[in-house]
């Protein structure tokens, strides 16, 4: 663990998932302290201060069983958020891009390209051109400049999102992955914080 880190926390929502909790022991290793809140049992005054990032996490079903409640959750978020699976695709799905059906896919490992641009291009100095990601899906979303790879990626503003599962036993450099989300985060909140101070 690293302690430079130790400042910040996870406020991550689960949605019933079995991978929730590999979660949290990937972001414990980058030495990040999660809190972990139901989707449906989230209190309705959270709000999160600049030490706190929120990861809606991966679960079952379509963003439209959940987009009513995390939709608010998102708008009043000022703060990084990051999306894995699901949480992606609720992400996308706020931003504008429908969610559609694609060719299912449980525990397959899956070459990803990287893109050259933005925060990801951090991400391909660290791994190269590909990341291999263990995928449990049949939806994604499409359509929208904010994603890559044939929706498999996403970054806007204050929002990563990763269809894949990057707390999976089958994804390849999961800590230098999880490494690069919270040097996101840190180098994201710095750049809200500047923003607010100016305001």
């Amino acid at each position: 663990m690293t302690s430079q880190h130790s400042s910040k926390k996870c406020i991550l929502i689960d949605f019933y998932d079995s991978f929730t909790y590999n979660l949290v022991e990937c972001f414990y290793k980058q030495d990040i302290e999660s809190k972990v809140y139901a989707w449906d049992k989230v209190p309705e005054n959270l709000n999160l201060d600049k030490d706190e990032f929120l990861v809606l996490g991966p679960g079952p079903g379509q963003p439209s069983e959940y987009s009513d409640r995390v939709f608010n959750l998102i708008s009043k978020t000022q703060t990084p958020i990051i999306g894995i699976c699901l949480g992606h695709q609720l992400i996308a799905n706020y931003l504008g891009s429908k969610i559609v059906r694609t060719n299912p896919v449980h525990g397959q490992v899956c070459e990803i390209d990287i893109p050259n641009k933005g925060e990801f291009k951090n991400l391909r100095r660290k791994l190269g051109k590909t990341v291999y990601g263990q995928r449990y899906n049949s939806l994604v979303p499409e359509s929208g400049d904010y994603l890559e790879s044939n929706g498999q990626l996403l970054e806007f503003e204050n929002f990563i999102g990763l269809q894949f599962h990057p707390e999976s036993i089958g994804t390849k450099d999961s800590d230098t992955i999880f490494e690069w989300l919270i040097e996101w985060v840190y180098n994201r909140q710095a750049l809200i914080n500047k923003s607010i101070s100016k305001n």
